[in-house]
């Protein structure tokens, strides 16, 4: 009855009015369900990114700890360690010390993919590196922390995240 006495342009002013509030709900929930599909798509692509990126450095992390596994076990490298840790004779010393240069060097190469900046092998008093300026922007406190962590590890690979902003990762392990 109250709509019934209304006048016609009563009549079509609340009609317009409920089509524009219609109008305007619908546009907001349509908005809405976009963003949130928006919102996933986003998100299982970023997670999607993440999970490569992950695996992709996990591989990295693998190879490398796998060449200096490799390093280690190679029967010159032993040899040649050991020329140098027992000898004194300058005659023995100069050739292990070459050739461990040498075949770090060789490792280096091949692995440098896997985002290798230099290797780098300290023994005692002897130090050999493939990229010897690389090496030597790092302070004498932050080898000798590296080298203390080689220690602590026992053998076992330490990746030191500590210096990461300044230098990098570093992958440090003690010979035994």
């Amino acid at each position: 009855s109250y709509i019934s006495n209304l006048s016609l342009k009563r009549k079509i002013q609340y009609i317009v009015l409920i089509c524009i509030t219609l109008l305007a709900s619908i546009s907001l929930l349509t908005i809405n369900l976009i963003a949130s599909s928006y919102q996933k798509v986003l998100y299982q692509s970023v997670a999607g990114s993440l999970t490569y990126s992950s695996q992709e450095l996990q591989n990295s992390l693998n190879n490398i700890n796998t060449m200096a596994d490799m390093f280690l076990a190679d029967t010159g490298t032993q040899h040649n360690l050991s020329q140098l840790k027992d000898s004194d004779d300058p005659m023995l010393r100069a050739p292990a010390s070459q050739s461990l240069y040498s075949t770090l060097s060789e490792y280096f190469l091949n692995f440098r993919k896997n985002h290798i900046r230099y290797m780098s092998l300290y023994q005692d008093q002897f130090s050999t590196h493939t990229y010897r300026g690389a090496a030597s922007q790092h302070p004498a406190s932050v080898v000798v922390d590296l080298l203390d962590r080689a220690r602590e590890g026992n053998g076992a690979t330490v990746w030191v995240t500590d210096y990461s902003e300044e230098y990098g990762l570093f992958m440090v392990k003690v010979i035994r």
